[in-house]
């Protein structure tokens, strides 16, 4: 049994009692604060929260029990996480889902769990959740082996559903899936949030991204689109196309992409005149040569909208870095950049953005510690020296260079 609970600043609990009600359980995460569920509503991640419960294990009778039990006793839940459970009973889990029919739940999460195994029990039972509960806005399905054939199952009982969030990111989904998501998302008036990351990339094909965006472009409300690792090489002209035409999308993500010099070119010739998008993260594309950054460089120059540009380990390097760094200098919107593991020297990156009063947010990390080549240098006794002057000269600079999670 893994339980955490929490008591947060003006709201009291009596954990021995929350502890007696939970007995039992494999894993459920309980947490406490105040409801305020429209703030974060599309984000679908969990918290610590009193309007949340994370389900985690082995379902058994009971464990079902103690789950309908709090339920029960605490009317105000409308998150619920599931991840990484295994059914010993069929019966007991079928009656659990059966019992969710009733709950006003807003945000739905099943992730890292396997829903085709045991005669794709798991994903039927999501279906009838989501055929009986009409208040869902955010519906996260990360990870689950989901497969086109599943979605067209998962079409029909969302066709109704006035979702805000939809992550199908870390699935098997095909040029195929692609086509049906097309129809989810014309049909959807009121998405906000979109992540298909890290799918079948080589099977998803450009037909499937073409699928996807021209159901995207007259869509009136979606703000945030993950198109990560996707292997989406030539379908520049599409994402161009999608950056040009929508009048709602404000965050792009295109994150290890294999894009070559023409799909930047069609990308960034649409973010040079862009009103709209104000975060972008290109990391980990490798830009293949001049033209490309200079396409990037031209649309910092003349870009107005954005405030966040992420490019992480795009070979920007000792010979090239004065093309970006061009546009970085005529540019006075975008207040934070990331621009870790490019092989530029680091004093030279340091001391170029001390003179960028318009940044107030510097991502740099010079080198990757998962590189054999990188793994055992630092920061130079004068890069150091640098850093200590930010201090000083920036204080209004927040400088993060320390290794964190870019996954």
């Amino acid at each position: 049994m893994n339980l955490n609970i929490s008591k947060f600043i003006g709201y009291e609990i009596d954990l021995n009692d929350t502890v007696n009600i939970l007995s039992g359980m494999n894993d459920i995460n309980i947490s406490n604060d105040e409801i305020n569920y429209e703030d974060d509503l599309v984000e679908g991640e969990q918290g610590e929260r009193k309007d949340e419960i994370y389900i985690n294990g082995i379902i058994n009778e009971n464990y079902a029990e103690n789950v309908k039990d709090y339920f029960l006793k605490n009317e105000e839940i409308i998150k619920v996480y599931i991840s990484e459970i295994k059914i010993q009973d069929k019966n007991n889990f079928a009656e659990l889902i059966t019992f969710f029919w009733d709950q006003d739940i807003k945000i739905f999460s099943v992730y890292d769990t396997d829903i085709n195994d045991a005669d794709s029990i798991i994903f039927y039972s999501i279906i009838e959740i989501l055929e009986n509960n009409y208040n869902i806005r955010s519906l996260d399905l990360r990870n689950c082996n989901l497969n086109d054939n599943n979605l067209a199952v998962l079409k029909r009982a969302i066709s109704d559903k006035r979702l805000r969030y939809l992550d199908l990111s870390k699935n098997g989904l095909t040029v195929d899936g692609a086509a049906i998501l097309s129809q989810i998302l014309s049909l959807n008036k009121t998405l906000l949030k979109l992540n298909i990351s890290n799918n079948s990339s080589s099977f998803f094909k450009s037909e499937g991204i073409e699928y996807i965006t021209q159901a995207l472009i007259p869509h009136p409300n979606i703000k945030y689109i993950d198109f990560s690792g996707m292997n989406i090489t030539g379908c520049g002209e599409f994402i161009g196309e999608l950056i040009k035409e929508n009048k709602s999308l404000e965050s792009l993500i295109l994150k290890n992409n294999t894009l070559n010099a023409n799909d930047f070119k069609f990308i960034f010739n649409e973010i040079k005149s862009n009103k709209i998008i104000k975060v972008l993260d290109i990391s980990y594309n490798d830009m293949g040569g001049k033209t490309s950054l200079e396409c990037i460089r031209n649309a910092i120059k003349e870009n107005e909208s954005l405030i966040e540009l992420s490019m992480d380990k795009i070979n920007i390097n000792n010979d090239n870095y004065n093309i970006i760094f061009e546009g970085i200098e005529n540019n006075k919107n975008i207040s934070c950049y990331s621009i870790s593991y490019n092989k530029i020297n680091p004093k030279i990156v340091l001391e170029f953005f001390i003179k960028q009063m318009q940044v107030k947010d510097l991502i740099y990390i010079p080198y990757d510690k998962n590189n054999p080549e990188d793994k055992n240098k630092d920061f130079s006794l004068d890069e150091k020296k640098i850093l200590e002057k930010y201090k000083t000269e920036r204080p209004d600079l927040n400088i993060v260079n320390m290794p964190i999670n870019y996954n």
